[in-house]
């Protein structure tokens, strides 16, 4: 039997909705415990930083506005970009307790999404020819181990927190670097849903953010406006991220 999942299609948003948004379904999901699965685009050039990181990493550029995400990782130019989001237990999608085995069970849909359009998608570990590396300030600077790799470059970050048995992961699929021209993100966000939902066995609901997430959202977005919160990182949540 298909799991019930929420679906929802959002259009292009700055950076601080885009990320209080991801937020509030992660904190409502303690209590309402409604797996979900969103997509975005963004309204303008945004850089994201990871949770603990610098945020000097940007060599001081002032032209594009930042916002800190509240999972790990490295900096990422979010332009022209298709993102997804996922909030669920463990349970949800029998995942592993392991954060790196659970990061290949989560992107495996993503192979599927690219060989929709064509592209011979693999995990950077599988492919002999790619020398992994270690942690850089960008996160397209550097392979890990089940980063998604086409042609032997990177096309595509992800991040993940976690919360006891909750996890979040949200994803970049950076299209200016896939496609020459882009003609129907309606149509890629029908391909990305399909092939979560075949990877998965999930049955969608379409929705919108429900009352109470769309209130924690509204409050969050001052906090991901605050020098506070951009400039410096506190450790309030009890997340692992990655």
């Amino acid at each position: 039997m298909a799991r019930k999942w929420r679906l929802i299609k959002d259009g292009k948003c700055d950076g601080y909705y885009n990320m209080a948004c991801d937020e509030a379904l992660f904190l409502s999901y303690q209590e309402s415990r409604v797996p979900t699965f969103r997509m975005y685009e963004w309204s303008e050039p945004f850089f994201s930083i990871g949770y603990h990181q610098n945020r000097k990493a940007l060599d001081g550029d002032q032209s594009i506005p930042f916002v800190r995400r509240i999972t790990g990782g490295a900096a990422i130019l979010h332009d022209s970009e298709l993102t997804y989001s996922l909030v669920c237990s463990l349970g949800d999608l029998n995942l592993s307790k392991g954060v790196r085995q659970s990061y290949r069970q989560l992107c495996i849909f993503l192979i599927e999404f690219y060989s929709q359009l064509g592209i011979k998608a693999e995990f950077a570990c599988e492919n002999s020819s790619i020398e992994l590396s270690n942690y850089k300030d960008w996160c397209f600077s550097s392979l890990e181990h089940f980063d998604l790799v086409a042609g032997g470059k990177k096309i595509g970050g992800n991040a993940q927190c976690r919360k006891k048995d909750i996890i979040f992961q949200h994803g970049s699929i950076p299209l200016a670097q896939i496609f020459a021209e882009i003609s129907d993100i309606a149509d890629l966000k029908n391909k990305l849903a399909k092939s979560f939902a075949n990877s998965f066995m999930v049955d969608f609901k379409r929705s919108d953010l429900d009352q109470t997430t769309h209130a924690l959202c509204t409050k969050l977005i001052d906090k991901y406006k605050s020098k506070q919160w951009s400039r410096r990182c506190e450790n309030r949540f009890g997340l692992i991220r990655k």
